[in-house]
């Protein structure tokens, strides 16, 4: 028999997501008062409404508005689920994977060092500094450390660029293809440990199953999904109206995307972010059509994502000090002198290597997502996660600054003119709209 909702639960229900939604709102043009990106204000507002202050003076208000179980509760998870799958559809758009493969020998060297050497740090931490934080099995736990530590934001980086002059430059190009490399890894990476964590089955066997279907799909998605996407595309603008049409494909796409993934296994996520790539690097895909997507997304979607992290998570409890300070200078220390060494052999100077380790270690949204989905699936506790959220904010703050100091340390990191050897022509960069831009102030990064 099939249980619903009474009329008190859905008046409940809507109230507190209004609430939550006016909240992060107002907190977030708060946060853009005092210069902060919006997605403080946002996390700010779930704090205040959640069991930090809210549930700590009012406990049994709390306890009505958002029951820990309970069919309710079981919506409110499933809202959550959607909102994070279209986040990373909108973020899935904003990578160019033909630019990544025009651009494959430049940023070999610093995408891969800049993934490797955070990868084998944050695995090292995990065994040998912070085992007394993990509560279940310590190679998933490790696995999930090195990974974190690899993740960057694409639009924090991009609005931090364009600020600084610098898109179009040979650092702008090699920081914002690098960091679409280590991104791609990274969500492959993580949808290989929900895999195994929902199977509850860690062994050679079990590893290799779960990265070979990853593997398999992100290659099906990106080969002959992007195929399929191409052909769609124009058939849908020449016989339906637009941009609702193309609206509509990219939606349901997403959602077909979302539940292949997680019927094999891996994380619904993951789908929705293949399908962003894929839908995203059409030339058939309209910039107004792409607007209307990360608008509605980030917009409505996105505020209840972030403020629903401090609804469940007790960010004063749960503030440690220390393990915020481990976290943050080692997963800085190793994304810096990774990307940055990487550059640095490429040819760059010194100053400039440094600007583009510093570019890559903006973290902004992504490493939230990452974070919360970790602690969602139980790798990670709630002090980890908090560690990670100042990571996010903190990194994708100082960034720009940082950058702009490095290279106002030489000349040679000057946009450069069309006649010079590192020119890039406009057709091969990647684009940013103004939905882009405000993305990347969610971050700010966030972006």
């Amino acid at each position: 028999m099939m249980v619903s909702l009474h009329s008190n639960q859905i008046v409940t229900f809507f109230l507190v997501t209004a609430i939550v939604l006016v909240a992060a709102r107002l907190f977030g043009e708060l946060a853009l008062k005092f210069g902060q990106p919006i997605i403080i204000g946002e996390i700010i507002a779930g704090i205040v409404l959640g069991p930090a202050v809210f549930g700590y003076f009012f406990p049994d208000v709390f306890q009505w508005a958002l029951p820990p179980n309970g069919e309710a509760a079981t919506i409110m998870e499933g809202l959550t689920t959607l909102a994070v799958s279209l986040l990373l559809l909108v973020a899935g758009m904003e990578v160019e994977f033909t630019e990544l493969w025009r651009q494959k020998s430049k940023i070999a060297l610093t995408g891969v060092l800049g993934f490797v050497l955070p990868f084998a740090v944050g695995l090292t931490a995990a065994y040998f500094l912070l085992p007394e934080f993990n509560h279940g099995n310590p190679l998933l736990f490790a696995l999930f450390f090195g990974t974190a530590f690899t993740i960057s934001s694409l639009p924090v980086i991009a609005r931090i660029l364009l600020d600084l002059g610098l898109f179009r430059s040979r650092i702008g190009v090699v920081i914002m293809s690098s960091a679409m490399v280590d991104d791609l890894i990274g969500w492959v990476m993580l949808s290989v440990l929900l895999s195994l964590v929902t199977t509850q089955i860690v062994s050679v066997t079990s590893v290799a199953l779960a990265i070979g279907l990853t593997m398999g799909f992100a290659i099906m998605m990106l080969t002959l999904g992007r195929w399929l996407v191409n052909r769609l595309l124009p058939w849908v603008c020449s016989r339906m109206t637009r941009p609702e049409g193309v609206i509509g494909l990219v939606l349901v796409t997403a959602l077909v995307g979302s539940a292949a993934t997680e019927a094999i296994g891996i994380h619904a996520v993951f789908g929705a972010f293949l399908v962003g790539i894929a839908i995203g690097d059409s030339k058939h895909f309209d910039r107004s059509s792409r607007d209307i997507i990360k608008l509605f997304v980030l917009n409505f979607f996105a505020p209840l994502y972030f403020a629903t992290i401090g609804l469940k998570v007790n960010f004063i409890q749960h503030f440690d000090l220390q393990l915020i300070a481990i976290i943050f200078v080692l997963a800085s220390v190793a994304k810096v002198v990774g990307s940055g060494f990487g550059a640095y052999w490429t040819g760059m100077s010194k100053s400039e290597a440094l600007a583009v380790g510093f570019g890559l270690n903006a973290r902004g949204m992504m490493q939230i997502v990452f974070g919360t989905l970790a602690f969602q699936h139980g790798l990670i506790d709630e002090k980890v996660l908090v560690a990670f959220v100042v990571l996010a904010i903190v990194t994708s703050i100082i960034s720009g600054p940082i950058m702009k100091y490095c290279l106002s340390r030489t000349q040679s990191a000057k946009v450069h003119k069309p006649d010079e050897p590192w020119a890039i022509e406009p057709d091969a960069l990647p684009s940013v709209s103004p939905v882009a831009l405000h993305m990347g102030e969610r971050e700010e990064v966030m972006r």
